[in-house]
């Protein structure tokens, strides 16, 4: 697999507590394996700081391993709502931390992912 491909990890509907060691081995996983991750968010319906954190973290390591990561979710469902409670953006979608930018969806990613 070519390291520009762009590689996908579902959410899934409830990121969370229980899901976050493998939410982070997926995402070790293709931060390792692409120079591109599109994490798909689409399909949330309730995620928890745990999922966020881990979101964040792996911003952190691709960001240093020089790769992009990117979230592809509704700008009114449940995961912007949770990125605004918790202050990674603002009430306006803008970035709130230095992670912000990540939580910008991209739709050029979207559509080369798909």
């Amino acid at each position: 697999m070519s390291k520009s491909t762009w590689l996908t990890v579902d959410l899934g509907t409830e990121p969370g507590i229980k899901t976050v060691v493998a939410l982070r081995d997926a995402l070790a996983e293709a931060i390792s394996a692409s120079e591109r991750v599109l994490v798909r968010g689409d399909q949330v319906e309730r995620i928890d700081i745990s999922a966020l954190q881990i979101l964040a973290a792996a911003h952190r390591t691709a960001s240093a391993a020089g790769r992009t990561i990117t979230i592809s979710a509704p700008t009114d469902g449940p995961l912007a709502l949770a990125l605004k409670r918790t202050g990674f953006v603002g009430a306006d979608g803008t970035p709130q931390t230095r992670e912000g930018a990540f939580w910008t969806f991209s739709p050029a990613a979207k559509d080369e992912a798909a």
